[in-house]
């Protein structure tokens, strides 16, 4: 049986950056990892997560720091993909440049258009993953209020998407949250729950 290839494409909460140090997480911490290892052997997770990464080209210069210009190429060896999971948007919204949810919203349909026109034949299962809850427990909390609101409204965003492009959504605020040290990166303990949760969702997809 050939094995399926899941294509985990995001930011630094996919490449698995720690919050407290910077450094990378173990294979058996990082969520797409954990992932792999509670699917089997019938799984191939590819890790395609980048530090900084957004959905939208807000750098064009950097081609690979946006998930809409460099889908095509970061994918391209791997083809086709089986599964894709998407977990892009929340470094958009902490911009300088005041990203608005629609621009996330036309980002996102356009992501998914890409990574479809990519495939002839068969169809991946594309999954979007909201955001994790934000524990606002850290200094300075209080100066990303703003933009902490947006990231907590990507979730419905995402879902109403998924529905509108027929793909799936995993609300990932339901299982884990920010690790209490900045607007975004999660510990190592939620990673494993992240892993755990979407080995189950992939699980019951394909059932």
């Amino acid at each position: 049986m050939q094995r399926k290839k899941i294509f985990c494409f995001g930011d630094s909460n996919t490449w698995g950056c720690s919050p407290f140090d910077g450094s990378r997480y173990d294979e058996s911490t990082r969520w797409p990892k954990v992932m792999e290892s509670l699917l089997g052997e019938n799984f191939t997770v590819i890790e395609e997560g980048l530090n900084g990464r957004t959905l939208l080209p807000i750098n064009p210069l950097n081609k690979k720091g946006s998930g809409i210009l460099c889908i095509e190429e970061v994918s391209a060896q791997y083809l086709p993909l089986d599964i894709v999971t998407i977990y892009l948007g929340s470094n958009d919204l902490f911009d300088p440049s005041e990203v608005s949810l629609d621009s996330i919203a036309l980002g996102m349909h356009s992501l998914i258009r890409k990574i479809k026109d990519l495939h002839v034949t068969a169809q991946p299962v594309i999954i979007i993953i909201g955001p994790p809850a934000t524990d606002k427990n850290f200094d300075g909390a209080r100066f990303f209020e703003l933009q902490i609101n947006k990231v907590a409204a990507l979730g419905p965003l995402y879902e109403k998407i998924a529905e509108e492009k027929s793909v799936y959504f995993f609300d990932a605020s339901l299982f884990i949250k920010t690790a209490g040290i900045d607007c975004s990166h999660i510990d190592g303990e939620n990673h494993r729950i992240l892993g755990r949760e979407l080995a189950r969702f992939i699980t019951e997809i394909l059932s």
